[in-house]
């Protein structure tokens, strides 16, 4: 036949939809014979990933920690925190007076009046330079 012919047909996209989701959702099921394993694996894996020292997970050499042993250290420290926090705000005031004494102390007040000149002299310095190249070119007739 030298005259082939293709035929149209118009199916709603609903319906395209449908078989194709229905069509993964065989395929996802099909490759889950044993679905409990298989959540169980990606969980143990999940929180076995290894995370650098920020928590972001890598495969680098500073991936030395487990993503669950990493957060489970770092929520201990978010609650060491808060909980010293708490406590300096309840002691506010000897902390306060603590401070005071440190800072009136004859040694301590050279180290933070050197501290102090220290800064301002480095806030002095410029780490800018300025460059200008000029080129003289022969114009072309």
């Amino acid at each position: 036949m030298g005259n082939d012919t293709v035929a149209s047909v118009n199916i709603p996209e609903n319906i395209i939809r449908e078989i194709v989701t229905a069509s993964v959702n065989a395929a996802v099921l099909a490759s889950m014979k044993d679905p409990d394993k298989l959540i169980s694996d990606i969980v143990r894996k999940a929180m076995s990933a290894k995370v650098d020292s920020q928590g972001k997970i890598s495969d680098s050499y500073g991936a030395k920690w487990d993503w669950l042993e990493w957060n489970t250290q770092d929520m201990i420290r978010a609650a060491a925190k808060e909980a010293l926090s708490e406590i300096l705000v309840a002691q506010k005031e000897l902390l306060k007076k603590a401070v005071m004494d440190e800072f009136n102390r004859p040694g301590r007040q050279k180290t933070v009046a050197r501290a102090f000149s220290d800064a301002v002299e480095e806030s002095f310095k410029c780490n800018w330079r300025f460059g200008c190249d000029i080129k003289f070119e022969q114009a072309e007739e």
